[in-house]
């Protein structure tokens, strides 16, 4: 689904300019548009796939992360503890997995050295200080961030619960498939029909 800026007419949105904040009431810090009617309909459709995907690639790095977790608790078993210093490499017939050695990092709040520093030395080395930081300082533009929040009302209750009702019918299904599975090894083990 594609949006076109001249897709859209006056009458589809209403634009509100918010505040930076309550001490600055004269400086704009937010646009909003409100859309209406099936502009409405159809970016709430956009939205919400976007805020889907956003929700499978939270529990996919989840997921990473157990994984990972458990091919680290796999070499651990396997290797010795002082192997820990050295990258660690773990084949199979079809697969080869490395991890890491062990590795400590240190990190310096360069800025807040920088800015106590000012205070502690005298005026003239502090101005020399600051040519020199502001010579190796430079801005990058960052793009805007997207994030999207869901407003909460019927229809998002109903579609959780039926979310909630077809995870459930999947887990089950995937736990049956498995137990089927156990049940068949015990029948194949024990030779009953």
């Amino acid at each position: 689904m594609e949006f076109n800026k001249y897709y859209f007419t006056e009458e589809d949105f209403e634009t509100t300019y918010l505040p930076k904040s309550k001490k600055e009431p004269d400086v704009i810090g937010q646009a909003v548009i409100s859309l209406k009617g099936k502009k409405s309909e159809e970016a709430t459709k956009l939205i919400k796939q976007l805020m889907d995907i956003k929700e499978k690639e939270l529990e996919l790095k989840q997921r990473k992360q157990e994984l990972e977790c458990s091919s680290k608790e796999l070499c651990d078993s396997l290797f010795k503890a002082q192997d820990e210093v050295y990258t660690r490499v773990l084949e199979t017939a079809s697969a080869i997995l490395t991890v890491n050695k062990a590795s400590e990092r240190t990190n310096v709040d360069w800025k807040g050295a920088v800015n106590e520093m000012l205070t502690v030395f005298t005026p003239s080395i502090a101005k020399q200080m600051e040519k020199i930081l502001n010579t190796y300082t430079n801005f990058t533009k960052i793009d805007p961030k997207v994030s999207v929040k869901m407003k909460e009302g019927v229809g998002d209750f109903i579609n959780k619960g039926i979310n909630f009702v077809k995870k459930l019918i999947n887990d089950i299904m995937s736990w049956g498939r498995s137990y089927d599975k156990e049940l068949q090894n015990f029948k194949d083990r024990y030779e009953i029909q």
